[in-house]
């Protein structure tokens, strides 16, 4: 990592300091090196892999290889180090000429681990100066409970559910591999939202100020929109860097289906080096496409609660595909969720106890945004002295349930850290 630091940090101050077509070359040579770092990282074993399977498929011997192990939040710095030579390269930033300042931004603790792909020009002024005050510190501390109470209380207790369904091999009623991918699609957008609360909520304390990262995904009515709502900073990352450059809404029609469909398989291939998320980014790629063509617009001439429905179908499906251990099981796993022929074994619903009931109704109350209708009313109906008296009782509480459970609990890492 130092030496990615490093040498990014040098690119930078080349860039700002050479015109004409050096500086091209010298931002082309940066941004394939930063590729290449990741791509032996993350890639190779894949690569490999997949190569000596067609060997043995033709019987000649496979090739030798120790695996290569993956540094932790390597995807997002590396996504950082490409924007920052970008925007320095197209003049949108000035360059870093403090190494210990460059490094902070991209080591700064509290997203370097599982994001959100943060940008230099996001926290360049708080680098240089920042202000921190009991204020920004204390709505730092909800912040930080609030996404602390999502893993914990929320992703955890459903994704133990999703983890025994997607593990079994008995065979279960549709009832329950339905209940199984609820459990999952809960589990991601509280465990990975928990994740970018806490960042931003830690951030905050210090005197920084990151973008939201999420705005109520299940909220959407289509697959655009979703992408509007969900890792915002990805999709915008993948936006500004990937879509503009390859030429975004310029050019005619099919460039920019080509364009779209481009970003979203890489968007997959981001996610990890698997058949599976390969296939997920081409699934999301082909609906944006779609829908940019015709669906949107009937889309937005029908209810609202029609669109939704669509949109949620689509996701679940999808989401088997970035749990599932490999495409096989993926398909095996769709197919007995539709397989109404039985209704089967239902023993696994045993473990939809009251603490995952509980999890489960907070959760999907939660995504569809009931808990701002109750805060808004909250703050209608009560003075400051009472509004202020609950909200403390709220997070004191959450944050005790939050000690209690990680207590007895055995560890559960953030879904993300894996990418």
């Amino acid at each position: 990592m130092l030496i990615a630091i490093t040498v990014n940090y040098l690119l930078g101050m080349a860039i700002e300091n050479t015109n004409g077509i050096y500086r091209k070359i010298i931002l082309i040579v940066g941004v394939i090196t930063n590729l290449s770092i990741l791509g032996f990282y993350k890639y190779f074993d894949f690569a490999v892999t997949n190569f000596n399977l067609a060997l043995v498929r033709f019987d000649y011997p496979e090739i030798p290889f120790e695996k290569v192990l993956l540094p932790l939040g390597i995807s997002f710095y590396t996504f950082q180090n490409i924007s920052y030579i970008l925007d320095v390269y197209r003049s949108e930033i000035k360059a870093q000429y403090n190494w210990v300042k460059y490094t902070l931004y991209v080591t700064f603790f509290a997203h370097l681990v599982a994001g959100p792909v943060v940008r230099y020009s996001h926290i360049s002024a708080e680098i240089d100066s920042r202000e921190t005050n009991y204020i920004l510190f204390y709505e730092g501390i909800k912040r930080l409970i609030i996404g602390l109470g999502k893993k914990i209380l929320i992703a955890n207790p459903v994704g133990y559910v999703a983890e025994a369904v997607f593990d079994t091999h008995s065979e279960s009623g549709f009832l329950v591999y339905w209940v199984g991918i609820i459990c999952y699609a809960i589990q991601i957008y509280f465990d990975f939202s928990g994740y970018s609360d806490m960042a931003i909520g830690m951030a905050r304390m210090l005197g920084f100020f990151f973008h939201e990262n999420f705005n109520m995904p299940y909220l959407a009515t289509s697959v655009t929109d979703f992408w509007r709502r969900w890792h915002i900073s990805l999709s915008t990352w993948f936006r500004d860097y990937v879509y503009i450059p390859l030429g975004g809404n310029r050019g005619g029609k099919i460039d920019q289906l080509k364009n779209i469909f481009i970003v979203f398989l890489l968007t997959g291939l981001w996610h990890g080096a698997s058949w599976n998320f390969i296939l997920w980014g081409v699934i999301h790629g082909i609906f944006m496409v779609i829908e940019r063509v015709w669906l949107l617009k009937k889309l937005e001439k029908i209810p609202v609660i029609f669109s939704r429905v669509y949109l949620l179908t689509f996701i679940l499906i999808t989401w088997i595909l970035f749990n599932a251990k490999d495409i096989h099981a993926a398909g095996d796993y769709l197919f007995k969720m539709f397989d109404l022929s039985s209704i089967g074994n239902l023993s696994l619903l045993t473990l939809v106890d009251t603490q995952v009931k509980i999890a489960l109704i907070v959760g999907v109350l939660m995504s569809f945004g009931l808990h701002i209708k109750v805060w808004n009313k909250l703050k209608e109906q009560l003075n400051n002295t009472a509004l202020y008296a609950f909200q403390s009782a709220f997070y004191i509480s959450v944050l005790i349930l939050c000690i209690i459970f990680v207590s007895i609990e055995s560890y559960n890492p953030f879904i993300y850290f894996r990418f």
